[in-house]
């Protein structure tokens, strides 16, 4: 049945991730990941956040505001699976692990909710920095 309705889902979730990257534009402290709209259907939309925001802190704060975010990407050498004590560090992989955030990206969301996450992202942002 959801299959059926994969080129709806498909442009409502485009819609979705252009209302947040015109809302995200130029924001200090974030960067969204760079998607190419004619090759991929954003199922999530990840951010990455400054070095000096504390993410569990953003987490938080979001959290308190109704908006649930997630981490998705691990360093697959960290995952017990692939886990391996002779491989080098690999730190810029390790860093940005803990910088990259999901936020909501479903077909039920709108775009007064997207306008909304995005403001209390801004906020949150401001009020997670590492001091």
């Amino acid at each position: 049945v959801q299959l059926s309705r994969f080129t709806q889902f498909q442009e409502k979730r485009c819609i979705l991730l252009k209302r947040y990257l015109e809302n995200l534009e130029g924001e200090e402290g974030v960067c969204p990941i760079q998607y190419s709209l004619g090759s991929v259907v954003p199922h999530i939309f990840c951010v990455k956040l400054s070095s000096s925001i504390d993410r569990t802190r953003l987490r938080e704060s979001m959290l308190e505001n109704g908006i649930q975010t997630g981490v998705h990407y691990f360093p697959n050498h960290q995952l017990k699976f692939y886990f391996n004590n002779d491989i080098e560090p690999l730190r810029v992989t390790e860093s940005v692990a803990t910088q990259l955030l999901s936020l909501p990206m479903h077909v039920d969301l709108s775009l007064n909710e997207v306008d909304y996450i995005c403001s209390a992202l801004k906020r949150a942002i401001k009020q997670s920095e590492h001091t």
